[in-house]
């Protein structure tokens, strides 16, 4: 799901009330990008840019994800988002954020929907293969 909202909060006021949320919900960080019983990001906070690794803004892989996307421009089909291009991670840390090397703002909806026609291609390919279904 996601919200909109308006808050007098700052940027990292706002991410520690989620936080917050999210531990008053017994949400446990046991794997780094794991499953989660309960997940809130700050993903855009009024086109902020932030490098910072405690809060990187916009979210650096809002782009990515469908789930974020499309609910997103379903509450507000003329949303735009940031969107970084970075550099290819040198993979000395785990953790790394790669240096920008571009910032465009794209609508939403089209980040959407190009997700989900690629969504919808990998699913054609995988159907054309004839993969056997698990037991």
């Amino acid at each position: 799901a996601v919200i909109e909202v308006a808050t007098n909060l700052g940027a990292y006021e706002l991410l520690k009330l989620c936080n917050a949320v999210e531990a008053a919900h017994h949400r446990e960080r046991l794997v780094r990008w794991g499953p989660r019983t309960l997940d809130i990001d700050v993903i855009d906070y009024d086109g902020v840019i932030s490098e910072d690794p405690v809060l990187t803004l916009p979210h650096p892989r809002a782009q990515e994800r469908a789930f974020v996307l499309v609910p997103w421009a379903q509450m507000d089909p003329q949303a735009r988002l940031t969107v970084t291009q970075r550099a290819e991670p040198s993979g000395e840390r785990v953790d790394e954020v790669p240096a920008p090397l571009s910032r465009e703002a794209v609508n939403v909806a089209e980040l959407a929907r190009t997700l989900f026609e690629a969504d919808e291609d990998a699913i054609s390919y995988m159907r054309e293969m004839k993969v056997p279904d698990q037991p």
